[in-house]
């Protein structure tokens, strides 16, 4: 399964871009979880540049490292955005994972 995630306001408390929010550890530590079970997690953001670098390193320290890097939709299982599933808990309701 391919999951698609943004990064402001769905893996970080809201906040005014270019703001990073406050990291929501138990949606990352979910991700992570996924991605043991066979996941494909990928960032799914409009965020360029240093902006960028912030959002892959603020999750690279907690061990979320992505599979691929996408700034446009693309083909996914699963998208989690604040605009749709806001959670990765959510997904629970969508899947058997």
């Amino acid at each position: 399964m391919t999951v698609a995630v943004d990064f402001d306001d769905t893996l970080t408390e809201e906040s005014p871009f270019p703001v990073t929010g406050r990291i929501r550890v138990d949606e990352v530590n979910r991700l992570i979880r996924l991605q043991k079970q066979g996941c494909k997690i990928v960032l799914w953001t409009g965020r360029k540049g240093k902006y960028l670098q912030e959002a892959i390193q603020k999750c690279s320290e907690l061990g979320l490292a992505f599979d691929d890097i996408a700034p446009f939709k693309f083909v996914a299982d699963v998208y989690i955005d604040s605009k749709a599933l806001r959670s990765v808990k959510e997904l629970k309701n969508v899947s058997n994972t």
